[in-house]
């Protein structure tokens, strides 16, 4: 939900419902262990293109399936930016979030829920 939230206040909704994706979906809990107030502060109007910034880093072009991401040692987020993938004690990881067992199909793409916001 907080997830969704982010998404709706940083305007991300047609982006994320057009072409395929992969979305690295970081948990309530994962949003709740930012440094206090930080959530808050992105979600103001005024620090939109900031939340942008940090959702389009969650969001990989394409649809990857868990065995696409373990075959990987980086994806590229919609930021342009680089994000390691690794395999650590048997859990897939990206960046230093740790992927969820379970992926869920959605229209347009895959969901792997993270247990850590990337930065």
């Amino acid at each position: 939900s907080t997830l969704a939230r982010a998404i709706e206040a940083a305007g991300l909704e047609a982006a994320l419902s057009g072409d395929a994706v992969t979305l690295l979906a970081p948990t309530n809990e994962a949003f709740a262990r930012l440094p206090a107030g930080k959530l808050d502060e992105l979600l103001k109007p005024e620090n939109r293109e900031q939340l942008a910034a940090l959702l389009q880093h969650h969001v990989i072009a394409g649809k990857l399936q868990r065995d696409d991401l373990k075959k990987r040692r980086s994806v590229t987020a919609l930021d342009g930016h680089s994000i390691e993938v690794r395999l650590e004690r048997g859990n897939l990881m990206i960046g230093e979030a740790r992927v969820g067992n379970r992926e869920r199909v959605a229209g347009n793409g895959r969901v792997f829920a993270l247990d850590a916001v990337l930065g």
